[in-house]
This record gives structure tokens, sequence and C-alpha cells, in this order.
């Protein structure tokens, strides 16, 4: 037994160590000695204590830097009460403690050292060794990313040409990445709308790299709205598309809005309506057309455009009209030439009001017609040509062809036909040697026919009567025929009596034929009338009666018989 004691707690070498209590086992206890004199021990040792020290879990958001606000305290050994100290139980304060890697995430070694062990020595009583905290934790850094003002022209799209910026949260230095200052670069930044507006537009923010030595892993990101950026008007000049028309006489364009080089309308955008107007409405080509009141449909009732300036369209094209002309139909009567008294019409196509004539109505004038043939009927084709367009624009608003009228007549003349006087002897028929003569009316000479003139030749003439009579007589015309290139239909040909032609009378010789009586002493005789000296009674006339008379009584050859008295019956008393 025992008590033993050193005289200080604390940990060395010749260290004393008292002795009492010891118990002497002589079977007489203890009395077989003197009393026992104790004496120090002075070469013992209290060696140090082994102590491991580490820090507890330390936990920081992300800073780049290694600092660690660690604690330290015993991962392995005791911290003592000293008895040498007042009985105060040994502590630990200080200590220097980092992160080995600056990087967020957990599980984390925390180094620890120079950690002071308060126990009344100096520290002198333990033995110290450090361990790792590997259960530390450095959480993500907030950060707040939004993008500089972005000021740009409208284009129809939500593209922003922003600057990541923070604004919220810091970027740090990491001293993990060789002291690198955290950077942020790139980034999708969108306009909140299309639409233009200053100082108030919304870009949003997104995608933005952090370069912080671990893929961005240090920071937890959250993006924010830059809400004071600006959409410009975009300027738009408007024209129309080239206009080709046909010439109406109006300032009307079919005109297409579209926005003229150095402008557009973006996509999504698009143009309607508009008023267009040629400046004036002659045919022709380079014209201008004018444009206005175009809507612009950009979600924005055209406010994302600054006014839209108009531009003029000076290659345009007014074609000009066809029309097409003829001649009303013609009526004449046959004259032998080809002329037609047309009156020009529009037959295909339209003349028009021409807005730049005072809105006069373009009218057609002059010309020249003529038939393709000069002979008389109907269903009469008539040339037209050289009508004269008056549109203000001396004619040259329209192409002008020319069509036939074939609906025309060409009436027969009217031809009255007759004989010039005849004369002749009394022949006891009515037989008239005329000439046919035109008493009315015109023998022309015919186009269609070489420009030969029309002529009349043969005819069947008669008088009406047989009786002589001086300057008087009737002589009646048929069948004469019309030499007119068209088998005499040019003419309506109808007859006229000659009422001044003469049948002279005949001469007339009678005496009797031979007459044979027996003598009886008078001079009668019987006698028979005939036709002597070479004259004659002519068929349908006959002799009658008559006086008959020897001139001598007496018998005899060669007798004189004389005739008188005689009755010539030719139905006109002889």
């Amino acid at each position: 037994g025992g008590m033993f004691a050193f005289t200080d707690a604390n940990a060395g070498t010749n260290k004393t160590v008292t002795t009492s209590g010891v118990t002497v086992n002589d079977g007489n206890s203890g009395s077989n000695y003197n009393p026992v004199v104790y004496v120090d021990n002075t070469t013992s040792t209290i060696n140090k204590a082994a102590l491991t020290l580490g820090t507890s879990a330390v936990t920081k958001t992300y800073d780049g830097s290694l600092a660690a606000a660690g604690t330290a305290v015993v991962t392995l050994g005791t911290l003592y009460n000293n008895a040498s100290n007042g009985g105060t139980l040994d502590s630990l304060s200080g200590g220097t403690f980092a992160f080995t890697n600056a990087n967020a995430g957990t599980g984390k070694t925390v180094t620890t050292d120079a950690v002071t062990v308060n126990d009344g020595n100096l520290g002198g009583n333990y033995t110290v060794s450090y361990a790792n905290n590997a259960a530390s934790i450095i959480d993500k850094a907030t950060l707040t990313l939004s993008t500089s003002d972005v000021t740009r022209t409208y284009d129809g799209t939500l593209a922003a040409a922003g600057t990541a910026v923070v604004t919220l949260g810091t970027l740090y230095t990491n001293a993990s990445n060789s002291s690198t200052p955290d950077s942020i670069s790139g980034g999708t930044f969108a306009f909140a709308n299309k639409n233009a507006s200053t100082g108030n537009k919304v870009v949003t923010t997104t995608g933005v790299a952090v370069s912080d030595g671990n893929s961005g892993s240090n920071y937890t990101v959250s993006y924010a709205n830059n809400t004071t950026s600006t959409i410009n008007k975009a300027d738009l000049s408007l024209k129309t598309s080239d206009v080709t028309k046909a010439y109406n006489g109006t300032l009307a364009a079919l005109g297409t809005a579209v926005s003229t080089s150095g402008t557009q309308v973006f996509s999504g955008d698009s143009l309607s309506g508009g008023m267009f107007a040629f400046t004036d409405a002659n045919a022709g080509t380079n014209k201008t057309v004018t444009t206005s009141g175009v809507t612009v449909n950009d979600g924005n009732s055209g406010s994302n455009y600054n006014p839209v300036v108009y531009v003029d369209n000076t290659t345009s094209t007014i074609n000009k009209a066809a029309l097409t002309l003829a001649t009303s139909a013609v009526t004449k009567t046959y004259d032998g030439s080809l002329a037609a008294a047309g009156t020009a019409v529009v037959t295909l196509g339209t003349l028009y009001n021409n807005a730049s004539n005072g809105g006069t109505l373009d009218n057609l004038s002059g010309g020249t017609f003529a038939f393709t043939n000069a002979n008389a009927g109907t269903g009469k084709t008539v040339t037209t040509d050289a009508v004269t367009v008056n549109d203000g624009n001396l004619g040259g608003n329209y192409t002008v062809s020319y069509a036939n009228n074939a609906a025309s007549i060409i009436d027969k003349a009217t031809l009255t036909l007759s004989t010039s006087d005849v004369t002749r002897t009394y022949d006891g028929t009515l037989a008239a040697a005329g000439t046919a003569v035109v008493t009315l009316g015109t023998l022309y000479t015919n186009a269609s026919n070489s420009s030969t003139p029309d002529s009349i030749s043969g005819g069947t003439f008669a008088f009406a009567n047989k009786n002589a009579s001086t300057g008087n007589k009737v002589v009646t015309t048929t069948g004469v025929a019309v030499s007119d290139g068209n088998s005499g239909s040019n003419y309506t040909v109808s007859y006229a009596n000659n009422t001044t032609s003469t049948i002279n009378k005949a001469d007339l010789s009678l005496k009797t034929s031979d007459v044979t009586k027996a003598y009886n002493g008078t001079l009668a005789a019987l006698g028979t009338a005939v036709v002597s000296g070479g004259t004659q009674v002519f068929s349908g006339d006959s002799l009658s009666g008559g006086m008959f008379a020897f001139t001598d009584a007496n018998a005899g050859t060669n007798k004189t018989v004389t005739t008188s008295g005689v009755t010539v019956n030719d139905g006109n008393s002889g």
C-alpha cells in the first residue's frame, strides 16, 4: 500500500513523488520498525498526454478564401483537470483553421494548427497532434445576376445584347484557383416583349457562365430582370411594289406596301391596307405611284416604328388599254365606189373617263372607212382605219386594233331604162329597133370591176301598137342587160316607155289582078285588088272592095283596067 503523489501534476522529468501511508507487513503491525521515514522520489516522470486536436465541423458560405472559423476540439485523448492549476479543467483556445480547398461543397476538409492548450503548463502537459475535419461545408454563395441596361432599335425580336452584371452578392477571388478573381461571362438575354419603349423595358437573363475554378458550383445563381432597358422605334420607309395595270382612265393603283431600301418590316410584323394612286392616269412606263395610309401590324398599333415615311414608286406601269374599233353599220346606195360614210365605234374594250384630262370621257373622231367590195348586197364588209382616239394623251392610252363591220349594206341603185326615139315605117308589126338609154339614175364606174364603167346593152323594144303616127308613138323597153361586174345586181332596174317615137305610113300601090271577061259593051270589070310596084300589104292587113273599070269597052288583050276605092283593112282605117 501507501499513498504516492506527485508534488505537481505537470508533465516533466525528475519529478518529485511523495510517499506516505505505506503498510509494513511484518506480522507485528509494523511495530518491528521505527516509524517510517518517507523520502521524496525526485527522479520520477510524468509523460505528456497524447492529444489529437481538430475542429468541429465548419460551415461557411463560399467567399473564395480558405478561411475557416474553426473551433478546436479534442478528437483523440482527454483534457484533464489539472490539480496543479487549481483543479481547473485544461482547455483549448485559439488555433489556425483553414479549408484545404476554397470551393463550395460538403465533406470539405478543414485543417487545424496552432491551438493553444490551456493547462497551466503552457501546454506542456500534452503532446499535441492535429487531425483534419472532413465533415465541413462550404455553402454556395448567393449570386443574383442581371444585365446592364440594354438599348437597341426595334427589330421584331426579343434579342438583347446584354452584359451580365451582379446585382446581389459578390464575385470572390478563389484561393484554390491561383487566386484568380471569379468572373461571369456570356449569358442569354431577351426582352420580355418585342415592343419599343424607353427606359422601362424588361430584359431577362439566363445562362450566364460563372468562372470560379469549380464549374460555377461555388455559387447559387439566381437571375433578376433588368427593368430599365430601351427598345428604340425603328425607322420605316414605305412605298408600293411596282404596279402594272391597264389604262382605265383613273388614278387607282392596286398597290402592295413594301419597305424601301435601308428599312424593313421585321419578322412577325406585316403591312396591310394603304391607299395607292398614280399621279397621272395616262399609259406609260416609269409611272409614279404614291402611297399613304398603310397599317403597320406589329402588335403595338404600329408604335414600334417611327412615323412612317412614304416614298413614291417611280417604276410602275400603265399599259395601254386594248381597244378594237370598227364602224357602225353603213348603208349606202351603190355608186360603184368603195367609199363608206362610217362612224367609228368601239367593238371591244372601253373608252374611259380620263382623270388626267379633267375627267373627260375619251372619244373617237375621224377615221377612214371603206367597203371591201363595191357591189350591192347585204352583210357587206366595211374596213376601218386611222380613227383618232381623243384621250388627252395623243391616243397613247390605247393599243388600237381594227375590226371589220360585216353587217353593212349597199342598196341597189335605182336605174330607169328606156329607149332613144325609134322611127320606122309601118310594117304591120310592133317591132322597134330601140337603143337602151338611162332616163333616171346613173351608171357608175365599179371599183370592184377594175374600175370599168358600168354599161347597158341589148334589150327588147316594141311599139305599143303597130299603127303609124308621128312623134307620139309609145315604145316599151325590157330585157336590157346591165354590165356592172355583179350580173346587174347593183341596180334595181325599172323601165319607162319612150312616148316620142314615130311609125311613118307605108307606101301602098294597088291595082287589080288580071281581069278577063266577054265583051258586053260595058267598062265593068270584076277586079280583085292586089299590090303592085314594090309595095305590100303587111301581115294581118288585107284589101277589100274596090271599083274596077276597063278604060274602054272593046274586046282586046292588054286592056287597061283602072282600080279605085279599095278598102285597106289595117285596123287603122288604112
